[in-house]
């Protein structure tokens, strides 16, 4: 129910913002995360760099829907920098008990 997938890669600051927009609209999502700079920046609109906060919360208003961007490393970034392989495990799993302690997405039994 409130989840979607948008990616439009290395185009998301050239072009995605009108795209990007009407998913924030349409989906109302109540948490977004963020793989990576170039979807960070996108959605902040500024050159701020994933280092400085991923694993963080940051309450976001867009489109009139107010959510938490969560940043995150791309996956792909423990293949070349192995030493981010534990603060990405660390960073997903404060995700997770953000989710769960909002309970967005119903448990399953």
């Amino acid at each position: 129910e409130r989840c979607t997938v948008w990616c439009d890669w290395g185009r998301a600051l050239e072009f995605g913002a009108e795209t990007r927009a009407r998913e924030i609209a349409n989906v109302r999502p109540k948490v977004v995360a963020t793989l990576g700079n170039t979807p960070l920046q996108a959605i902040l609109q500024d050159k701020t760099v994933i280092g400085s906060v991923h694993g963080t919360r940051i309450p976001m208003r867009a489109e009139g829907v107010d959510f938490i961007l969560f940043p995150l490393y791309h996956p792909a970034s423990i293949i070349y920098n192995r030493s981010l392989a534990t603060v990405y495990r660390d960073d997903l799993r404060v995700l997770k008990e953000y989710l769960d302690s909002q309970d967005i997405f119903p448990k399953f039994r």
